[in-house]
């Protein structure tokens, strides 16, 4: 599993990629601009990511940005006949106000900050990206 994670927050970041490092490779974004860099990069040199762990509420581009302007990637690389990268939306804001603001079909799972390793290795399971 190919995971990109997205936080502003140095200690959230590194506490994502202790849980999720035993189940792959991790790249690490500080911030929605680079995060966008990096995923555009891991489309043209054909190395998708599997799994995208993203905070809503970060500066310059924030998730809700990010996570739309991942699915516009997608659609325009042809992701038509490929499985579409997963998200996994990470906030401290109640899960009902982000579906209304961006719907539930772009993302695939929520988690409500602070996070439990149990918790997202149970996500992670329930997408199907390890066992």
């Amino acid at each position: 599993m190919k995971c990109l994670i997205v936080d502003d927050v140095f200690m959230m970041r590194k506490l994502l990629n202790t849980i999720l490092q035993e189940f792959g490779e991790c790249v690490l974004a500080e911030d929605g601009e680079n995060a966008l860099k990096i995923f555009e990069n891991a489309i043209k040199v054909e190395k998708p990511f599997d799994l995208v762990c993203l905070d809503i509420m970060m500066p310059h581009i924030n998730g809700v940005e990010l996570l739309n302007k991942i699915r516009n990637l997608e659609s325009k690389n042809e992701f038509q006949n490929k499985p579409k990268v997963k998200i996994i939306l990470i906030s401290a804001v109640y899960k009902q106000n982000i579906v209304d603001k961006i719907g539930k079909d772009k993302f695939d799972s929520y988690i409500t900050k602070p996070i439990g390793k149990a918790d997202l290795i149970s996500e992670i399971k329930k997408l199907g990206l390890v066992n």
